[in-house]
């Protein structure tokens, strides 16, 4: 059996002695193990969540910009990957999964092209499903 799923804390993987079984909702089958948060690693994880911050804050716009952009073509670029994994973990069909990842890819690059003016505010997106 492969190790754990791990949690990622400060771009760290950390792996716990607690973990839970993944299954397909559909059909009962075993996916993996998933390493499981406890009061320590969600104490740690705030932490380094807050200091993330401080140091997101303290990048230039443009900085900002580039890395949301990377990260919407990180996840693009995995698409089928994430959406293969998305069917497994929630039985939803293939076009849910599809939506989901592109909804997400174009919500990343919409906060970017509004990096420079987003101060606390959740910015639109352009389906009125939301």
């Amino acid at each position: 059996m492969s190790e754990p799923v791990p949690l990622i804390i400060n771009n760290q993987n950390v792996q716990t002695k607690e973990v839970f079984n993944v299954e397909n909702p559909k059909d009962g089958n075993f996916l993996w193990n998933v390493s499981s948060a406890g009061l320590a690693e969600v104490e740690t994880a705030a932490e380094a969540a807050e200091a993330a911050s401080s140091a997101w804050t303290s990048l230039s716009y443009t900085i900002r910009r580039d890395l949301l952009i990377k990260a919407a073509d990180i996840i693009r670029e995995s698409r089928a990957d994430i959406v293969t994994t998305l069917r497994e973990e929630t039985a939803a069909g293939e076009g849910w999964a599809a939506w989901d990842i592109d909804a997400a890819v174009a919500t990343i690059k919409d906060a970017a092209s509004h990096v420079s003016s987003n101060n606390g505010v959740i910015p639109p997106t352009d389906d009125s499903n939301f």
